[in-house]
């Protein structure tokens, strides 16, 4: 069972940029989010999907990465900076459950 959470540059406030640190996703009652399957995918309007890719930590940071930090997802520095500079972009965060493989 896959989970999407999508966010909106522009979903409330015009004006608004997307946030660089995220909640965990929920998971189904009953069920666990793996933090290892997490992944995030960053769409620029009218561009194409970027894979950002899941590091150990902050010290950690590349190009196009994020890590996880107690329950907050967190865009590294850089990504940051890219994210909130491209209006009106989409980005999803995917999770699978403990226990189960990619659907």
């Amino acid at each position: 069972e896959r989970l999407d959470r999508s966010y909106e540059g522009d979903a409330v406030i015009k004006s608004a940029s997307i946030a660089c640190d995220f909640d965990l996703p929920e998971p189904p009652q009953g069920k666990e989010i793996d933090p290892a399957t997490i992944s995030i995918e960053f769409t620029p309007q009218g561009g194409s999907p970027t894979k950002i890719t899941q590091v150990a930590n902050a010290a950690a940071c590349t190009q196009d990465a994020f890590y996880i930090e107690g329950t907050k997802i967190k865009l590294c520095s850089n990504t940051c900076t890219a994210v909130q500079g491209s209006p009106n972009a989409d980005l999803q965060i995917l999770a699978l459950c403990k226990g189960q493989g990619p659907s």
